[in-house]
């Protein structure tokens, strides 16, 4: 038994026989991550839980997985007692937890770019609980095969011990530069946890595009259709990704326009108009076919995507996105 052992709580070692209690604290934190995301809670709340999960729990996961067995104890004015590639104490524990969670996270960010749901901050908070529930079980099947006396427990005695010496014991000298340490990991975990609570302006967008169908059946952004015969059709597909952090009705506005050597009078024809509630992170497409009702060699075909309702005249001015393409329909198409 170490010297971290024997000041550990008998409670807190029979329960570490039984049960990694580390890792269902890191669930816990995982969770309740989790919940002040999805109830909006404060920022100075999201900040200081999400911060501590995404700057820990991600590392501290792979290292327990990694280390499953009890380390010694640092000897006194020294970081690391390392005795073996399977024993760390539990400052190296931590340093390593930093360490692979910075690793970690673009990772992830990639990964939560290239899913489905997109780059948002329920996919982020989703994609961070995934990885600590998984890597947390795997963590706990691994330490659960090794004998209890050789399984990793937290040292929490230990921990409060070397924080109140820090804190209270030495010159004052000593403790300022120790409160300084410890603060400027605080301002870290709140740094990160920044991300999460307080998204930037640049965070948020909309993606809109206007799509074709290719011979093989695949949507792409271009061959649009150049002339229309007499009563001719055209099926085009429209998709907006909302990357707005929140839910948004869209609308969109189709309308054809004469070029503005025409004369005024009906000069610009809405063709369609419909519209959509879409979540955060998700798709929606919608295929719709138009046809002009006004003729001309040179129209121009506008799509408006507005946020919310449109306008009865949507133009270029009060949309929110706007995309057009060029297209000839000679007399008596219409």
């Amino acid at each position: 038994m170490t010297y971290g052992e024997s000041r550990m709580p008998a409670w807190q070692r029979a329960l570490s026989d039984r049960v990694a209690a580390d890792v269902v604290l890191a669930w816990i934190l995982a969770a309740v991550t989790y919940l002040v995301v999805a109830i909006d809670a404060p920022a100075a709340i999201r900040m200081a839980i999400g911060g501590s999960a995404l700057f820990v729990l991600p590392g501290y996961v792979l290292v327990a997985v990694l280390f499953p067995h009890r380390g010694p104890v640092a000897a006194p004015g020294r970081l690391s007692s390392l005795r073996g590639l399977d024993r760390v104490t539990a400052r190296e524990r931590m340093a390593l937890s930093f360490g692979l969670s910075l690793a970690f996270l673009p990772v992830l960010g990639i990964g939560i770019a290239l899913s489905p749901w997109g780059f948002s901050e329920a996919a982020i908070v989703g994609g961070l609980v995934t990885f600590v529930a998984v890597g947390g079980l795997i963590a706990a099947l691994v330490r659960r095969r090794l004998p209890p006396q050789d399984r990793f427990r937290i040292p929490l005695a230990t921990w409060a011990g070397e924080l109140r010496a820090a804190l209270l014991d030495g010159s004052p000298g000593e403790r300022t530069v120790n409160a300084l340490v410890i603060a400027s990991v605080v301002l870290a975990l709140l740094t990160v946890g920044g991300a999460l609570a307080m998204p930037q302006d640049g965070q948020t967008f909309t993606n809109f595009a206007v799509l074709t169908e290719n011979d093989d059946g695949q949507l792409i952004a271009g061959d649009y259709p150049s002339e229309l015969g007499p009563n001719g059709s055209a099926s085009l597909v429209t998709a907006v990704e909302n990357h707005e952090q929140e839910t948004i009705n869209y609308t969109v506005v189709v309308t054809v326009e004469r070029n503005a050597s025409a004369d005024a009078s009906d000069r610009t024809v809405e063709l369609d108009r419909y519209s959509a509630s879409v979540d955060p992170g998700e798709r929606w497409s919608h295929r719709h076919a138009f046809q002009p009702t006004i003729s001309g060699s040179q129209l121009r075909v506008h799509y408006y995507l507005y946020r919310g309702g449109a306008p009865a005249d949507a133009d270029a001015a009060t949309a929110y996105r706007h995309l057009y393409f060029w297209l000839s329909a000679p007399s008596g198409d219409a």
